[in-house]
């Protein structure tokens, strides 16, 4: 891998004396880079690679030794994170203890904000803006008075310039526009690069606007434009006439050929669109919106994966953060066969696909179904969907909050909505769940939560560990989490015939297939009703979800040591099974619940709440969930380890309170 320019690079300042040969050069040794690494380890590729001059400009116009760089999400930042000094390690990228595949503050002076979500980075930037406005002028008010050109020349010098970068994607959410909007209103200089990369903001077309739009970023134009404005009013009866006339024509002649109403609607100085590729541009660009001290919106048209060499082509698979190189990441766990537990010789499914599959059966069967995704139709598995029933899928952009209130509408009026959303995303509906939804208390939306649990390498922006916490506390909110692919099957179904909201949660796993646990005769699925795989003593464990196949596989190694735990797959955290629960606080010592989320609040704390309800105060409850702290990037078989969730460790965990009871 040949890239001596930025291997030599020392600091990001260093490039403001770069020649713009020599920031072509940069550009292509970074697309290099991120090329080769992100084929080997994953990652997100296609967005990065589009971004490159963006960062570059900003790095190369801006000093950000004090001026701040926002990230939205975080999926442009990699040509960041090699400019920032981080191109030495960049080959750990999104690995245990390696540096992360978003901004954070942690690695680097250079981060601001660390990321994940989308449509956030507006409003902090516009608060970051405020705040140093804040500052500044209680440090003026404490200098001695200066003479005002001098006064004018240091409040020039000292200026902190804040830049939000903005993908397309940011911009179908709500926050964002609300963050715009208050921007414009408090007119504060902030300046925000919009990076369209899938042309989902219409590009102005014809020759009279790429002319129009060419002389709007002149420094003569606007001269020009504002000593007429200035001359044209004193011209005697008419000038007020005139200019009205003038300004009239100029602002129809901009409707007509720009996508720019929108924006200046909202107070912001419209630029664009440029060619984000285009060095020259994006550095003219930033320049001119340093100089205009109010809001500027540049409107950077890039494409996604340029510059990537196979084939040269991009394509969706590639977008998104997986390895390129043909192998597959290790498997999650290995299904142990044991007495009762019986392995499939079937292909791995993650529950992802095994939603995909079930959910067009379920609506094959009933019309009244109607699936919805914010934004994520591929993560989700509603592509296929999409495809067989068209006028039942609603794409509807980053805005978990807008599906769940539209999810509430279409239940109202007697369809079945289904909400394929992940864990972390339902996080930004909080109140649309409780007000649209619950607070009507004879609706039923069913949110199918993917990506419950830990998610490996995204790290802790994407963890899904707060689902059962946040829901659990609703009235009427039904919660459930399947051991495996056939549980899977039947709860979907179960869900769509509820009369109450339902939340379905499953991780980014591998599904145990549908005879892992063949032997064992499931109980019929009933609302609020837990199963029994094993019957033991001394220990009882009560699992959720992802965490009874781990439990079962820990309770067959065991019992070669005569260890025989009792083994209840809780099926739901709301409601529980009371009578279940009260015949094993009876017949057992100690209870050990297991869950794939924080334990503050979750599935345990449910089953110890109830367990005091019952009059159960002295027997001992111990819970097993991801802890309270945040769990860093690494693989999701690392994550478990770290949070003694794996088999292994549960194995440790049942043996010690054996030991101790």
């Amino acid at each position: 891998m040949n890239t001596p320019v930025l291997d030599n690079l020392k600091n990001p300042s260093e490039i403001k004396t770069f020649s713009l040969a020599e920031l072509r050069l940069l550009a292509k040794e970074i697309r290099i880079r991120i090329s080769a690494i992100v084929s080997e380890v994953g990652g997100h590729l296609g967005p990065n690679l589009g971004a490159v001059e963006l960062i570059i400009g900003c790095h190369y116009v801006f000093n950000l030794n004090k001026d701040r760089l926002v990230f939205d999400v975080g999926h442009q930042v990699y040509p960041h994170k090699l400019l920032t000094g981080r191109h030495k390690r960049f080959r750990t990228l999104r690995q245990k203890e390696g540096i992360s595949g978003y901004p954070h503050q942690r690695e680097s002076r250079y981060d601001v904000f660390r990321g994940g979500h989308a449509s956030t980075a507006v409003s902090t930037a516009l608060g970051l803006q405020c705040g140093y406005a804040i500052a500044a002028e209680q440090h003026s008010n404490h200098v001695p008075t200066r003479s005002a050109q001098s006064n004018h020349s240091s409040k020039k010098d000292d200026a902190i310039y804040v830049v939000a970068l903005v993908g397309d994607g940011a911009m179908t959410g709500g926050m964002t526009f609300e963050g715009l909007n208050h921007t414009g209103y408090l007119s504060k200089p902030l300046i925000v690069i919009l990076n369209d990369n899938s042309m989902s903001i219409s590009p102005t077309v014809g020759a009279l606007s790429k002319t129009f739009n060419y002389f709007r970023h002149l420094d003569i134009y606007r001269n020009i434009r504002d000593k007429f404005r200035e001359k044209i009013v004193h011209i005697p009866k008419v000038g007020q006439r005139v200019r009205g006339f003038t300004e009239h024509v100029l602002k129809d002649l901009q409707e007509m050929v720009s996508p720019s109403q929108i924006f200046t609607s909202l107070g912001f100085e419209y630029m664009g669109p440029i060619d984000g590729h285009n060095l020259r541009h994006v550095i003219k660009s930033l320049k001119l919106a340093k100089k205009l001290n109010k809001p500027v919106l540049i409107h950077a048209v890039t494409e996604k994966g340029i510059g990537f060499t196979p084939e040269g082509k991009i394509g969706k698979s590639i977008i998104g953060p997986h390895a390129l190189s043909g192998k597959q990441p290790p498997s999650k766990s290995k299904l142990t066969q044991r007495r009762k537990i019986i392995t499939a010789h079937t292909t791995p499914v993650s529950y992802s696909k095994v939603f995909a599959a079930e959910i067009i059966n379920l609506a094959k069967r009933n019309p009244k179904i109607v699936a919805i995704t914010a934004a994520m139709s591929e993560g989700t598995g509603l592509l296929k969907f999409a495809q067989v029933f068209p006028n039942q899928y609603f794409d509807v952009g980053i805005c978990e909050a807008h599906a769940t209130g539209f999810s509430a509408g279409l239940a109202a009026s007697h369809c079945r909505p289904v909400f394929a959303v992940y864990s972390t995303f339902l996080q930004r509906a909080f109140d649309q769940i409780f007000h649209d939804i619950i607070l009507q208390e004879s609706l039923s939306v069913v949110f199918c939560i993917d990506r419950a649990g830990l998610v490996g390498d995204d790290g802790p922006s994407h963890h899904g560990l707060y689902d059962i916490a946040y829901l659990r506390i609703f009235p009427n909110m039904i919660l459930m989490a399947p051991k495996d692919a056939l549980e899977f099957k039947q709860m979907l179904a179960f869900a769509v015939k509820q009369k109450s909201s339902v939340a379905l949660r499953y991780p980014k796993a591998v599904a145990p297939p549908e005879t892992y646990f063949a032997d064992v005769k499931p109980a019929a699925l009933r609302l609020g009703v837990a199963e029994v795989l094993s019957y033991g003593k001394k220990v009882c464990i009560w699992a959720y979800g992802s965490l009874v196949h781990e439990a079962s596989v820990a309770i067959y190694n065991l019992e070669k040591q005569g260890i025989r735990p009792t083994l209840v797959n809780a099926r739901f955290a709301k409601p529980l099974d009371l009578k279940l629960l009260r015949a094993t606080l009876q017949r057992h010592k100690v209870i050990l619940t297991l869950e794939e989320a924080s334990c503050v609040g979750g599935f345990g704390s449910a089953i110890l709440e109830q367990a005091q309800s019952l009059g159960f105060y002295k027997t001992p409850i111990k819970i097993c969930g991801t802890p309270d702290a945040l769990v860093e990037h690494a693989s999701r078989v690392e994550q478990l380890k770290s949070c003694r969730l794996d088999t292994k460790s549960i194995e440790k965990t049942i043996k010690d309170l054996w030991k101790k009871f």
